[in-house]
């Protein structure tokens, strides 16, 4: 075992350990001027096997620490990270990042447990929030995106497609009064087609449903554009027919830009029928009292 030269004490590093080629290697413990400490292996100047790292105090006083497995100076493999605001994980490291599978726990109380990668959740994973809800499922870049079930505290369970931490795309949720809903999701609200059934046994299935984050339920009831481009079509050649009978002629310019204005009118009040039949929807379901606070008063008609 040998000691640094004296230049070392004057840099406020101490090292006891061993020396060759003129670097750290073996085991040996390194104090730094800030306070942090390492206390591990190293070969040829690296910090690179099994050891231990606490940082020196912050600011307020706090420290994050790291025992488990180095690799050149970088944690690498199974190891412990204990951070300043309490935060700690135990798993898999490799470059400095959590990667692959680890535990999580939150200074709420919450926990994560599954895959990881570059520090984010990545893959199959379960996080049960300190509040008492539960997600298990697919994650990206640290969202819950892909197939996943969430449990509220309540009782409530989702079971579907997940985007951006968000229900999007076709889910089943159960209600804690019992009744279902099995259909269409957009931005964590129904949306789209769907079937529900109350908690009375009563079923109903739901087209072209909107519900809005106050729980307002909003139907639009769209034309296929085939359908609409088909109706230009024949109102188009049943006025040009007439015109060019009655004249004896046909002008081609005058066809297209009379297809044009029916393009253009038709699209209109098209637009005019969608707004007056939300408008006439919503005062219906408020003046029936259907609108309530919660997930499953809704009023529904096919």
């Amino acid at each position: 075992m040998y000691t640094f030269a004296s230049v070392w004490f004057l840099l406020h590093i101490i090292m006891p350990g061993q020396i060759v080629k003129n670097k750290r290697h073996g085991m040996g413990e390194y104090s730094e001027a800030d306070g942090s400490v390492y206390r591990g292996e190293y070969v040829l100047g690296v910090r690179h096997g099994q050891g231990c790292f606490v940082s020196g105090p912050g600011k307020d006083g706090t420290t994050c620490s790291y025992e488990g497995r180095w690799r050149e100076d970088m944690y690498d493999g199974d190891g412990t990270y204990v951070y300043e605001d309490g935060t700690s994980y135990v798993g898999k490291w490799a470059h400095n990042m959590k990667h692959r599978h680890g535990r999580q726990t939150f200074p709420d109380g919450s926990v994560y447990e599954g895959g990881f990668l570059r520090d984010k959740f990545q893959g199959q994973g379960r996080l049960v929030y300190a509040a008492g809800g539960v997600y298990e499922g697919a994650w990206v870049e640290g969202r819950m995106q892909g197939h996943g079930v969430f449990t509220a505290v309540e009782g409530e369970v989702y079971d579907g497609d997940w985007e951006g931490d968000q229900k999007h795309g076709v889910g089943r949720c159960v209600y804690q009064s019992g009744a279902v809903y099995e259909g269409e999701w957009q931005h964590d609200m129904r949306h789209g087609d769907g079937y529900y059934v109350g908690n009375d046994g009563t079923s109903y299935k739901v087209r072209d449903q909107h519900v809005t984050r106050q729980g307002c339920v909003v139907r639009t009831h769209h034309i296929h554009p085939y359908v609409l481009h088909t109706s230009y079509y024949i109102l188009y050649n049943t006025w040009n027919r007439s015109v060019a009978s009655k004249r004896g002629e046909e002008n081609e310019e005058m066809r297209s830009q009379v297809y044009v204005l029916f393009v253009v009118y038709t699209s209109l009040v098209h637009d005019l029928i969608e707004i007056m039949l939300v408008v006439i929807t919503n005062v219906v379901h408020a003046c029936a009292g259907a609108i309530h606070q919660g997930s499953e008063a809704w009023l529904w008609y096919v």
